[in-house]
């Protein structure tokens, strides 16, 4: 079992506390050798010791962390064999001139020479770099979070040797983080747990870039990297996945995955276009959620309970527990399950006598299974099945833009369900010079939506009249398979990694409009072309339209791959690299109610195909100018499958285009990384230029009435990003920012379907010009105790809603503030946590909507940012 660790005697205190904006940089503070008595199966080849750390750390599920001018160009003869972690080390690093020291629960540090000796023990001489455990990828890392900082020791007052490098598992290729060509945010998921994390609103505002534009349901999220991001309507353009298994829908966006982020590895987001490795879903970007895998070996079991409350609105508490069971030396499963409750934020009143406050309450359950088997050395089987369901009482949005949390157009009831499961197979064998990978994975989703649309009328909604009732269901069902090979570590000059894609995707959608009462608004209906059948008695609901995809079909099949050549002793790395593939959508229209006679004779009904297909480039260079100073440049294509409108519920409307093709993007970036101060100070510098072609663009029939999806126009933005980490002189005390600057523009003018004009220059949707976080965060070891704290603040630029700037969101600056205190020697080793965000209780709007009745507005809908929120957390493990 994991055991609580013993630094000494002392009682505890800490304060910390400073202004700025970024996120919770925590300085993982150690006293204790836990990562080095971990058992492993090694399996590592001689090769350069850089190499060899990597797959240890993989290997063992161990992250190691060291300043990479320690190892340089060192070989070893490799390890074999079942042992501690810290055997397997001695073993690496015999003969070197480097020690070790346990940085953490699950984190190892290197050390200029050797450790001294710990609980008894001697530690001898070894070397290492950076690296996590339990995936294939890799990627490199920005400076949102600081967790990957080596540990500080007894002898420094709380405060790291240097700053470390990390492998993070982003691109299906282990690598050292600081040497790719690429932009990652790596956010650990221990450090989400630390600053109360529970959802995407809690964590993406600290990554600079990256916008969440809220909606009425989770469904209508959107999300927006580098200023490109979906319209309502239109296919997503940031992908999502959980490890290496999409959740995209190559039609629309019915879901978007949004973990708790208990006993997650890490959350990492990738930037620019990921279409290469990670197909279509990622236009221009992707977030990767990588899960905990089981610890062969070891038994370990942790829990948590908090309870938060928002100023003035709800509150509810979270539980969630983990366990890890070996069984032998070559099984262990992992058990995960977290239950939440969800505060409601809006009150649902009406002029009827409806009162329900915080009426869009809720809950989020998920649990997750996995487990893994090692039978050989060069043999495993990794498996993982997680489900999970969030569902709200009513919608969360009010009918103002002025953050009152309000809604009063909405005489009927609302609810919402999401659900989503996910089950993967990962089949590795080791061969001398390649991995063979097999992952195989199966998906399911369901949505649905039940809800008042009565403010299509908002007077008549405003007076506590119930006219429309939309009832969405929708169902999705895919099934994958990838095979690739990825280069074994080692001395070669050429790294590589190819492979094959298949993908089945069906989805039944049925959508209908209920007309709640016919008799009321029978003129209304007949202006429409509904006629109330005749005897209908008074107030029936009878259905206006019901149009079902039964079903929609989707196949995707691709090959991509990637090839390295290192030059100079690897200071200088080429890469190409590409997919190519093909999409065959089919659809099958059917329609009910009313109007259905009048559609299926407008020719809108019945089966409808579209296929698309190319070749997906990239390309990148890197060049090691000094030891400290890494310079890269990359270009980088990515694509959005395109898809199939739904009819219109009125016959005349049916002008557009049955079908939207395809929409395609180019990304060119280039960055400098420099690692200064004795590796004390880490300042990365980022510039882009994205052109974005064929964007998919929400549209209106000229009467207003319905929405479909267009190809029109091209936008292009470019911008800078930075990140600055430093280890400053007081010891355990750090400093991190991270910067955007973002010019996001439509690129030629164009007239919309209702004649409106959007010149270049447009500013486009939820793109800030400026985002900016900035953390001071603190930690030290006072004897028995830990103890942190962070202060962060941070400003994100005013934006707009939609390319017709019809509202302005966003604008806003939040401090938030959390302390940390743990007592590993303790039962458990009990750890209390206080967050509180948005402190200063600004406000802002999220997400906005204006509505229509034809041409005319007719009400507006407004998603705002939660008022100040204070959470309280207890946890332990053993």
């Amino acid at each position: 079992m994991r055991f609580a660790r013993r630094c000494g005697d002392a009682l505890f205190t800490l304060l910390a506390a400073a202004l700025g904006t970024g996120l919770y940089a925590v300085v993982p503070t150690a006293c204790a050798d836990d990562a080095l008595d971990k058992m492993v199966v090694a399996d590592i080849p001689a090769e350069s010791l850089t190499d060899a750390l990597i797959l240890l750390s993989r290997q063992s599920g161990t992250q190691i962390l060291m300043p990479a001018n320690l190892v340089g160009e060192r070989k070893t003869d490799g390890v074999h064999g079942r042992m501690p972690v810290r055997e397997a080390l001695s073993t690496l690093f015999k003969g070197s001139p480097l020690g070790f020291h346990a940085a953490g629960e699950n984190t190892i540090g290197i050390d200029p020479a050797p450790a001294p000796a710990a609980q008894g023990r001697d530690v001898p001489a070894h070397g290492g770099d950076a690296a996590t455990g339990g995936q294939d990828g890799a990627a490199t890392v920005t400076a949102v979070a600081v967790a990957d900082a080596p540990a500080p020791g007894p002898d420094t007052g709380g405060q790291p040797a240097a700053l470390g490098e990390v492998i993070v598992t982003a691109t299906k290729r282990e690598q050292s983080s600081r040497k790719i060509p690429a932009t990652v945010n790596v956010l650990r998921g221990k450090d989400l747990e630390d600053i109360g994390a529970r959802d995407m609103q809690d964590f993406l505002k600290y990554v600079p870039g990256v916008t969440l534009q809220e909606g009425e349901t989770n469904n209508s999220r959107t999300i927006s990297i580098r200023g490109i991001g979906p319209q309502p309507g239109a296919n997503t353009t940031v992908g999502s996945l959980i490890d290496d298994v999409s959740m995209g829908d190559p039609y629309s966006s019915y879901l978007v995955p949004d973990l708790d982020p208990f006993d997650l590895h890490d959350l990492e987001i990738l930037k620019g276009p990921q279409g290469t490795l990670f197909g279509a879903s990622a236009l221009n970007g992707a977030i990767r959620y990588v899960l905990n895998k089981p610890l062969l070996g070891e038994w370990e079991a942790k829990g948590f309970a908090d309870w938060l409350h928002v100023q003035g609105n709800g509150s509810g508490p979270t539980y969630g527990g983990a366990v890890n069971i070996p069984i032998g030396d070559k099984l262990a499963f992992r058990a995960v399950d977290v239950l939440q409750s969800v505060p409601g934020l809006y009150d649902d009143v009406n002029v009827n006598g409806k009162n329900q406050r915080d009426a869009d309450n809720g809950y989020k359950r998920m649990h997750r299974f996995l487990g893994t088997w090692q039978p050989t050395d060069k043999l495993s089987v990794n498996a993982f099945y997680l489900q999970q369901q969030n569902h709200r009482n009513d919608l969360s949005i009010a009918n103002n833009l002025d953050s009152v949390f309000v809604r009063t157009d909405t005489p009927g009831p609302s609810s919402s369900t999401q659900h989503f499961s996910v089950a993967n197979l990962d089949i590795r064998y080791n061969f001398d010079f390649a991995t063979l990978i097999s992952e195989t994975s199966h998906t399911t989703k369901l949505q649905d939506l039940d809800y008042d649309t009565s403010p299509l009328l908002e007077a008549f909604a405003l007076q506590g009249v119930q006219s429309f009732r939309t009832d969405e269901v929708v169902r999705t069902n895919s099934i994958s398979q990838e095979l690739r090979l990825v280069s074994a570590p080692g001395d070669s000059p050429w790294v590589w990694i190819g492979g094959a894609y298949w993908n089945h995707y069906s989805a039944k959608l049925s959508d209908n409009i209920l007309v709640s009462d016919s008799t009321l608004l029978a003129p209304f209906l007949a202006a429409l072309g509904i006629v109330v059948p005749p005897g209908a008695p008074p107030g029936q609901t009878i259905l206006a339209e019901d149009v079902e995809y039964a079903p929609l079909h989707a196949t995707e099949e691709s090959l991509f791959g990637e090839l390295t050549r290192k030059l100079f002793d690897s200071r200088l790395q080429l890469t190409v690299g590409g997919r190519l593939y093909r999409e065959t959508l089919l659809s099958n229209v059917q329609i009910g109610g009313l109007l259905a006679p009048i559609s299926e004779a407008a020719g809108y009904a019945g089966a409808k195909t579209m296929k698309s297909s190319g070749f997906n480039p990239k390309a990148s260079v890197s060049y090691q100018i000094t030891p400290d100073i890494l310079w890269y440049s990359n270009a980088t294509h990515g694509f959005q499958f395109g898809g199939i409108n739904e009819p219109s519920p009125v016959p005349a409307d049916n002008t557009f285009s049955l079908a939207y093709k395809p929409s395609k993007i180019w990304s060119y970036e280039t960055g400098v990384r420099w690692d200064a101060l004795h590796k004390k100070l880490q300042f990365d510098l980022t510039a882009f230029l994205l052109n974005w072609k064929d964007m998919q663009i929400q549209q209106r029939t000229p009467d207003g009435v319905t929405d479909y999806t267009a190809n029109i126009g091209s936008a292009r933005s470019k911008g800078l990003e930075s990140s600055i980490r430093y280890l400053t002189p007081i010891p355990g005390l750090m400093l991190i920012n991270v910067t955007s600057y973002i010019h996001a523009k439509v690129a030629a003018s164009y007239i919309t379907s209702e004649g409106e004009f959007v010149p270049a220059g447009t500013d486009l949707p939820a793109a800030p010009r400026l985002q900016t976080t900035t953390t001071l965060a603190y930690s030290t070891v006072l004897g028995p105790v830990r103890t942190g704290a962070e202060l962060s603040y941070s400003h994100q630029g005013r934006a707009f809603n939609d390319i017709e700037h019809e509202a302005s969101i966003y604008g806003y600056n939040t401090l938030d503030f959390g302390y940390h205190l743990t007592f590993p020697q303790l039962f458990l080793s009990p750890s209390f946590t206080l967050n509180a965000t948005n402190l200063s209780n600004a406000h802002a709007l999220l997400g906005a909507q204006i509505n229509r009745i034809g041409t005319v507005p007719d009400g507006v809908d407004g998603a705002f940012l939660r008022p100040r929120t204070i959470a309280l957390r207890i946890s332990g493990q053993f």
